[in-house]
């Protein structure tokens, strides 16, 4: 079970880091200098569950294919992008949970 939680972690370091890498997030110039890159991403990551990270995966795709479509760029520009976003979402009757899985994944995103 252990090992199982460890692969399934690094699978979903993985996807998210190819967000950040994507958005061009300001930690890559810390990255960009450190030759392990693949084992400073786990760290970064921090002691974070699979599931945790699965669900802001998870929640940040959505987000980043609306962005794409609308804005044509994987990372809003400012919050009015992440408001319209929400908005849209309660028109579509989203459920009460998800801003607050928004604001988590953008959260974690923006704080690696």
């Amino acid at each position: 079970p252990a090992q199982a939680e460890e692969s399934e972690m690094l699978r979903w370091v993985s996807v998210l880091s190819e967000y950040i890498v994507e958005a061009k997030l300001p930690v890559l110039s810390a990255i960009e200098a450190i030759t392990d890159k693949s084992a400073i991403w786990a760290r970064l990551f921090g002691s974070r569950r699979a599931k945790t990270l699965r669900n802001r995966a998870r929640t940040w795709k959505h987000v980043r294919e609306w962005l794409l479509g609308m804005h044509g760029t994987p990372w809003p520009a400012n919050t009015a992008q992440l408001v319209d976003y929400l908005s849209m979402r309660v028109v579509e009757g989203c459920g009460k949970t998800i801003p607050g899985a928004v604001a988590a994944s953008v959260a974690l995103l923006e704080n690696i």
